[in-house]
């Protein structure tokens, strides 16, 4: 488990990289939370290989699943509510 001095660090580590790697991070971040493919993703990356995005992203695709997760919740529940209403 991450304790929250462990978290500034990283996120004080991560200002101290060069500009090229922070927005080349910012393009898999956004890439990524668009849900777009990993193959794609990676080519844009300029990865060597495919697999090299997943082990590097994960924690970025797992964000993108848990919010697409939770957005399709969100909107069965509104469906579900709006239908009993008869909206």
């Amino acid at each position: 488990m991450k304790t929250p001095r462990s978290t500034l660090r990283r996120k004080f580590e991560a200002y101290q990289k060069s500009p090229h790697e922070l927005l080349r991070h910012s393009l898999a971040s956004l890439l990524i939370a668009k849900r777009l493919d990993p193959v794609f993703v990676s080519r844009q990356l300029g990865h060597s290989s495919p697999a090299i995005t997943p082990e590097v992203y994960a924690h970025l695709f797992e964000q993108a699943d848990h919010a697409a997760a939770a957005r399709e919740a969100l909107e069965a529940s509104y469906a579900a509510m709006a239908s009993a209403r008869g909206v």
